[in-house]
């Protein structure tokens, strides 16, 4: 089937949705020239359902899928393929009468993969502030990307901004850093809801692709000894800051079958080396260390005054590079 046509009625369909989020007619302002630059690669198949996961009513506005001339806004992005050391702006347009409001910080930068995205950076949320973009403005985000060798080193990918936070209301475009990514295909997104409304409405919705070499994970540099137990390996981190009185905290990492993993949360290197949603850092050693090693059992061990360590009360379940794993911990006291 040809693709415009495929687009013409995804963008229909849109139309639709976006009306019936509404519940009234929007109007967007002026003209608007399509002058897209494709994805080096094919883009995933799919609309970003990503992000109605967790807002079932928000309506995703997709700069590949939309049709751009009949929206309330679009994210535009400086290029289409970025390379690792190199930064790329993603340029949020406003084109309703009204303008548009956006949390500067609400943004999040999700990666395809195993035919799904995975959050690899941002929140989406966290602290809630807002900024308005005026009819025919626009609000710029930039990401520097960093080469890899320094994580790959050991060192932590970190997300570095460079604004103070408090001229973040104010309006001002933000520049961050962002550490710790492979190639792929990338999408950034931010929320965006009507002046006259009080929540987000709209997800807009980016993708760029990254030409770098795929990531893998190694080991942070507080891992400062491993040794052999039979087929487990135990490793020492350094103790967390200003730990005086504590216990050692013990994080465990080992293989199960599919069966025995109750409802496994997929993940992807980038989660792990960036250490989000949820990952302390234990896990990006102890996930290098098993790939390194293949161990029946990886234990990091930390000074830590936690309780439960690593904020871990219950067995968790992983699926990692289609091998099933359980992480649980406990307490070694002193």
């Amino acid at each position: 089937m040809d693709r415009r046509r495929i687009l013409a009625g995804a963008s229909a369909a849109f139309s639709l949705s976006l009306a019936g989020c509404l519940g009234r007619a929007v109007d967007p302002i002026g003209t608007w020239f399509d002058d897209r630059e494709p994805l080096p690669v094919d883009p995933p198949d799919d609309l970003p359902e990503y992000h109605r996961r967790y807002s079932p009513d928000v309506s995703v506005i997709d700069y590949d899928e939309a049709d751009l001339g009949d929206v309330v806004g679009y994210v535009e992005p400086s290029v289409r393929s970025v390379e690792l050391g190199d930064a790329v702006s993603f340029q949020l347009h406003a084109r309703t009468e009204g303008g548009l409001v956006t949390n500067p910080v609400g943004w999040m930068l999700l990666k395809w993969e195993r035919d799904q995205w995975f959050r690899v950076a941002g929140s989406g949320g966290g602290i809630f502030t807002s900024t308005v973009v005026e009819p025919d403005d626009s609000y710029v985000f930039t990401i520097e990307t960093e080469p890899v060798d320094a994580v790959l080193d050991g060192q932590l990918a970190e997300t570095e901004l460079h604004n103070d936070f408090d001229d973040v209301p104010a309006g001002n475009d933000l520049t961050l850093t962002l550490s710790g990514l492979g190639g792929g295909v990338y999408a950034f997104s931010r929320d965006g809801w009507l002046p006259e409304e009080s929540s987000p409405e709209f997800v807009f919705h980016t993708p760029v692709y990254i030409d770098a070499d795929p990531l893998y994970v190694t080991s942070t540099k507080a891992i400062s000894e491993t040794e052999w137990d039979g087929d487990s390996l135990i490793a020492e981190r350094e103790p967390e800051e200003d730990v005086i009185f504590g216990h050692t905290g013990v994080y465990v990492l080992e293989p199960v079958s599919e069966t025995e993993a109750l409802e496994p949360e997929p993940l992807i290197t980038e989660e792990i080396v960036r250490t989000v949603g949820g990952l302390p850092t234990a896990a990006r050693d102890a996930f290098a260390l098993y790939q390194e090693y293949d161990p029946d059992r990886v234990e990091i061990r930390q000074q830590t005054k936690d309780d439960p360590p690593f904020d871990i009360a219950k067995p968790r379940y992983y699926t990692y590079q289609d091998q099933s794993f359980r992480v649980t911990t406990d307490i070694i006291e002193e």
